[in-house]
């Protein structure tokens, strides 16, 4: 059972800034009076056979109301105290459908809510264990239960345990969505104002674990066109951008935004304003799952860059770029070098908005994280490859601002394609035919520019290939006297 890095099986299903004491069926109400109790007694619970014993059992079946809780008490205080063990316990006993039914059934509160834990810890055991609960019929117990329950105890556990199988397997997600389990994450999201603080928690973590990569996949269009409206939607609602709902909803929300076809659905939201003041937010996580959201839309939508220019992105792009904390400057750089991409008037825009000499200085700066420089290569390359040839201002530009020795100074760099765009850019620089091309081919023969060129050719993790051969392509036609190999 998969939750993401954070998994998250716990008995007590309760935001921590959710303390709403006028509940009556918060926590304490499944808690065990027994701070005396003996452990001893657990071990008359199961047999040597890791089996519950058959006094319990029966008590599950049992038609009296005391008999019932007695029996689920005990299970309990055995999950409690030897969750794991206790697991394979229930369904060697064959357990597992007493307890769903006990927990549809809803007739004695404390029963069910003992119940609904014990199902809860079942769902988040190995895969087996999990699957187990589901031919058990757990879902469509626990979508009635996150669906119908006015206690918030109940629901939260029931969008918790849902998330626990969407976050399993592709199989168990596959066959939880079609059996309805999308539908109360997204009403709770939907509506969030009629619920306690703690169950848009738990509604947005069962999202993100619905959402989780499994076996390389993630849920399809036909799942993710249904929470992009919703997940918008909370995003634009919820003002408090330390709610954990908050930060797991924009998480979510940057790992569906996976193709063009999403992005468009984004874009027929109000979220965009919000994105690009949420990339401004004092709270790390809130400024860096909005930068990612942000970098999506970028990648994938020439209409979601101009929604984003229109919306004040650039400013707001141009701080991160200088930001102290590091994957901050990284995403922003390479948000910065897809919008490039995307249209020439936003290039425009950008080189207006004064980017090229800090992003000139994100790449000469070798004591910087290589993906920060790699996102500043891409940039200010795509400046020079895709518009400088035929807007020789912006030539101008890079090549005021140094672009031509910060290229040659990143060929150092390991990732190749970082070096490949630097030289495309470097070439940009000394083929074209403008006004700077004869200053831009002395920069490089007087600022070491043809030793690092050449050290790119003779790299041994490139040779024979198409970046050795644009490396050997810029000696030999623009540099023609240091084209030959050097003497030792």
């Amino acid at each position: 059972m998969t939750m993401e890095a954070e998994e998250i099986v716990v008995d007590s299903v309760q935001d921590p800034a959710d303390q709403d004491k006028s509940n009556n069926d918060n926590n304490g109400s499944e808690q065990d009076s027994d701070e005396e109790f003996d452990e001893s007694l657990l071990d008359g619970y199961v047999t040597d056979e890791n089996r519950i014993v058959e006094e319990i059992v029966n008590g599950f079946c049992s038609s009296d109301v005391s008999t019932q809780l007695e029996a689920v008490t005990k299970v309990h205080r055995l999950r409690q105290r030897r969750e794991s063990a206790t697991i394979q316990a229930i369904i060697t006993s064959d357990l597992l459908p007493a307890i769903v039914d006990m927990v549809s059934s809803g007739d004695h509160f404390d029963s069910q809510v003992r119940a609904a834990s014990i199902l809860l810890s079942v769902t988040g055991g190995s895969s087996e264990q999990t699957s187990a609960a589901v031919d058990a019929g757990a879902i469509p117990t626990l979508v009635t239960l996150a669906s119908s329950s006015n206690r918030t105890a109940l629901r939260n556990k029931a969008l918790l345990a849902l998330g626990n199988i969407g976050g399993d397997s592709q199989h168990l997600r596959e066959r939880l969505i079609a059996e309805g389990g999308l539908k109360p994450p997204l009403d709770f999201l939907a509506n969030p104002s009629r619920y306690s603080k703690s169950t848009p928690y738990w509604a947005a973590h069962a999202l993100n674990s619905y959402t989780y990569r499994i076996e390389g996949k993630v849920p399809g269009y036909e799942v993710t066109e249904q929470m992009l409206p919703v997940l918008a939607s909370y995003i634009v609602y919820q003002t408090d951008e330390t709610a954990e709902s908050f930060e797991v909803s924009l998480r979510t929300l940057g790992r569906i935004l996976a193709d063009k076809t999403q992005v468009d659905v984004l874009l027929k939201t109000d979220v965009i304003p919000r994105l690009v003041h949420l990339c401004t937010s004092q709270e790390p996580e809130i400024l860096r799952n909005a930068l990612h959201c942000v970098g999506r839309i970028v990648l994938f939508s020439a209409d979601g860059c101009e929604q984003l220019v229109n919306a004040g992105i650039l400013e707001v792009l141009k701080n991160n770029i200088v930001s102290e904390e590091v994957h901050i400057r990284r995403d922003a750089c390479w948000a910065a070098s897809n919008l490039v991409i995307s249209a020439a008037e936003h290039t425009k825009a950008l080189i207006a908005s004064g980017y090229v000499p800090i992003l000139v200085k994100v790449l000469s700066n070798e004591g910087e994280d290589s993906g920060a420089r790699g996102g500043a290569a891409w940039a200010l390359s795509s400046v020079a490859c895709n518009w400088g040839q035929d807007h020789h201002e912006m030539l101008d530009t890079l090549l005021e601002a140094n672009s031509l020795e910060a290229f040659y100074s990143s060929l150092t760099l390991k990732d190749k394609g970082s070096v490949e765009v630097s030289l495309k850019g470097i070439l940009v620089l000394v083929k074209t035919e403008w006004d700077g091309r004869k200053g831009a081919v002395e920069r490089v023969k007087a600022g070491g520019g043809i030793a690092q060129i050449r050290a790119v050719r003779c790299r041994n993790d490139i040779h024979g290939t198409e970046l050795h051969k644009l490396a050997q392509m810029i000696l030999k036609d623009y540099f023609p006297e240091f084209s030959r190999p050097a003497r030792i």
